[in-house]
C-alpha cells in the first residue's frame, strides 16, 4: 500500500493499481528545485510518502506471508487509519478476463492433481469458460488455512472482502443470503473512495488536485498510458462471455453487484 500525508492507497490486483502506484512515486519524486532547497534547509517539511510492503495474508500458495505491495485495509497501521482510503474498482467481467490472460493461476495450481486430471484434463491450457468453471467450483479461498470449507460466494467477492472489510475471514465464512439482502456489509466495510478504472487517468488527476497537489506536477497523468496491462486490445467482451456465462458470474458474485449496483451491468 501507498501511504501519504492525506490518504492510503490500497492496491487491488488487476485494476490499474500498478498505474496508480507508479504515478504516485513519480509525483512524489518530482519536487521542484525550490522545494528541494526548502526541504534541505528545513524550512519546509518533505511530504510523507511510504510504499509499505506487508505480509501476504490472501493466498495459500508459496507467496503466503511473503512481503508484497498488495496490503489490505485490515493491515493499515493504526496511526494512518484516520486518513482517506482510496483504491480502484474495475468492471467485474473485465477483471475476470484480465486475471485469465495474466495467467497467474497456471503457475501454482491449488486444486488436487487428481481433480484436475478428472475434470480439467487439459490444465493449464484451459479455455476461458473452463477457467471460470474451475475458480467457481474450486474457489481458491476455500483452500486458505483460515477458511478450509466450501463457500457460496465467488472468488472475486472473496478477494474484495479480504481487501476492504473488517474481520474479513470471519465474514467470508459466515456470509449468507440475509447478509446480502439486508446489506449488512455496510457496517463491515472500510470507508473507501473508489476511482473508476475505466477513467483512471482523469479520476486520479482530479483526486490529487482535490488534495492540493500542484497541477504542474500531476498534469502528465492525463496523457499517461496504461501500465502492466494483460488484457488483449484486439478482443471484446463477446470473445470471452456468452450470455449464460455472464449470468453465471453475476449469480456467483452477487455481493459485488449489490455493493456497486449497476456498475458491472
Amino acid at each position: 500500500m501507498i501511504i501519504t500525508d492525506e490518504f492510503v492507497v490500497i492496491n487491488f490486483p488487476k485494476t490499474g493499481s500498478t498505474f496508480v502506484r507508479n504515478t504516485l512515486k513519480r509525483v512524489h519524486q518530482s519536487q521542484s528545485i525550490l522545494n528541494k532547497l526548502l526541504i534541505a534547509s528545513r524550512l519546509q517539511r518533505k511530504p510523507y510518502f511510504e510504499n509499505l510492503w506487508l505480509p501476504n495474508i490472501r493466498t495459500n500458495n508459496s507467496r503466503r506471508n511473503k512481503l508484497d505491495e498488495h496490503g489490505v485495509c485490515s493491515q493499515i497501521p493504526s496511526n494512518h487509519l484516520s486518513k482517506q482510503i482510496v483504491s480502484v474498482k474495475r468492471n467485474l467481467f473485465e477483471h475476470y478476463i484480465s486475471s485469465y490472460e495474466y495467467g497467474d493461476w497456471k503457475k501454482a495450481p491449488w486444486v488436487e492433481e487428481e481433480i484436475l486430471n478428472n475434470k480439467f484434463a487439459n490444465y493449464p491450457n484451459l479455455s476461458f469458460e473452463q477457467y471460470v468453471n474451475l475458480i467457481h467450483e474450486f474457489n481458491p479461498m476455500e483452500y486458505h488455512p483460515r477458511i478450509g470449507r466450501k463457500l457460496n460466494i465467488g472468488p472475486a467477492s472473496c478477494q474484495f472482502l479480504l481487501f476492504y472489510f473488517k474481520r474479513p475471514f470471519d465474514i467470508i465464512i459466515d456470509i449468507d443470503q440475509d447478509y446480502l439482502e439486508f446489506k449488512k456489509y455496510k457496517d463491515d466495510m472500510y470507508p473507501v473512495h473508489f476511482l473508476d478504472q475505466a477513467n483512471l487517468n482523469e479520476e486520479l488527476y482530479n483526486f490529487l488536485i482535490k488534495y492540493k497537489y500542484p497541477k504542474n506536477r500531476v498534469s502528465f497523468i492525463l496523457e499517461e498510458g496504461k501500465h502492466n496491462t494483460s488484457t488483449p486490445t484486439n478482443k471484446s467482451m463477446d470473445d470471452y462471455f456468452t450470455d449464460s456465462l455472464m449470468q453465471k458470474v453475476k449469480d456467483k458474485e452477487a455481493l459485488l453487484f449489490s455493493i456497486f449496483n449497476d456498475y458491472y451491468v
